[in-house]
């Protein structure tokens, strides 16, 4: 069996080609139709409406992105500022809490122990860390880290190390 276009980049990003390198190859693979199919997910408004009302929006990840031709897998999404919102999984403290103790050691386990729960749940992508600076009475803010915007990137580079090294396909 031949090896997927998209196995082939991955073992040369492993190479440690450059990934823009990669990345521009790849796109210069997709046809238009699958270049506008990547602009938003793989399940029609109906499949996903169906999907919310019968099972409920969070019990298994969003598909986004898949392109079978190339052996693309796309990306398996779950939100997850406060954990793993797929099944039965961990619920953390809210962001903000947990960046009020300045720990950014513990802000990494948090980010493992969430891409682990994603990814053993069939995920490969979260939403999380996040920013959310609205001030609007009737929306969540206490889901955010924090409105000081050093804090905030100190946060995602720590969720993203973590994330990186579990959720990544090409780990």
């Amino acid at each position: 069996m031949k090896e997927a276009l998209f196995d082939q980049y991955v073992k040369q990003i492993k190479s440690e080609q450059d990934i823009e390198t990669f990345a521009q190859h790849l796109y210069e693979e997709l046809y238009d139709e699958e270049r506008l199919g990547l602009l938003d997910g793989d399940l029609s408004f109906t499949e996903f409406a169906k999907r919310v009302v019968v099972e409920g929006l969070s019990f298994r990840p969003c598909p986004s992105g898949r392109i079978d031709r190339i052996g693309l897998p796309g990306i398996k999404f779950s939100d997850g500022p406060r954990g793993c919102v797929l099944g039965h999984s961990t619920a953390f403290p809210v962001a903000m809490a947990r960046a009020a103790t300045f720990d950014l050691k513990l802000e990494e386990e948090v980010a493992r122990a969430i891409s682990s729960e994603i990814r053993a749940q069939d995920g490969n992508y979260v939403a999380a860390p996040c920013i959310n600076l609205v001030r609007h009475p009737s929306w969540d803010v206490l889901k955010s880290h924090t409105e000081k915007i050093h804090i905030y990137w100190e946060r995602w580079e720590q969720h993203s190390l973590a994330e990186h090294k579990r959720m990544s396909w090409y780990a």
